[in-house]
């Protein structure tokens, strides 16, 4: 019996081939229902996965298997969303391989060329692969706090400090009256226990 890896490995070889002679028997028919349901979930893409894994229940299969087969296509086809365009991508690859193949075998070096160019493009070879952010390069901005608004664009107000004040004793009853006492209990842990 074939580990899961070897299984994944397996499906994600022929996932989209018609090379059922190439596979085990009993992996074919996992193989051909993985497929519908990855075509119905592709079809109808707001289905949840138990809405999948009954569809894949309808075909005669017990839950748990169901369950594994869901696994397995999450895994394949990663997010279910994107799915199509995934599928799409690799049916380009393929189509681009067996054109540049015929274009070779009749040595027509223009059509070769204009295979490479299409492949490179759906491909995008020519961006370079993500770089790591240099964050220990970064510097910080060489902020410094002040009182002066002139920087934001305010003409500084000169009695700044009178207004400050009264709006503290303006509020400092209304603080005062909500402030209120509470006893303070020392709570030492979780194993204490009440006298």
């Amino acid at each position: 019996m074939a580990t899961k890896t070897e299984t994944l490995e397996l499906f994600r070889q022929y996932l989209f081939e018609n090379s059922n002679n190439q596979i085990p028997g009993q992996s074919v028919e996992r193989l051909t229902r993985i497929r519908a349901a990855f075509t119905h979930w592709c079809e109808f893409p707001m289905k949840t996965e138990k809405e999948i894994v009954d569809f894949i229940i309808s075909q005669g299969i017990s839950k748990s298997m169901a369950y594994y087969d869901l696994e397995l296509i999450k895994v394949l086809l990663g997010n279910v969303k994107n799915a199509s365009k995934e599928w799409h991508r690799y049916r380009l690859i393929v189509m681009a391989e067996e054109s540049y193949k015929t274009a070779k075998d009749k040595k027509d070096a223009k059509a070769m060329a204009m295979v490479m160019d299409k492949y490179g493009k759906y491909t995008q070879l020519h961006i370079p692969d993500h770089q790591a952010i240099p964050y220990d390069e970064i510097v910080n901005q060489p902020f410094e706090p002040t009182e002066d608004p002139s920087p934001l664009g305010l003409k500084p107000d000169p009695d700044i400090e009178t207004k400050i004040r009264k709006m503290k004793e303006k509020y400092a009853d209304e603080i005062d009256k909500n402030i209120e006492d509470v006893e303070f209990t020392e709570i030492l842990g979780h194993d204490q226990t009440d006298d």
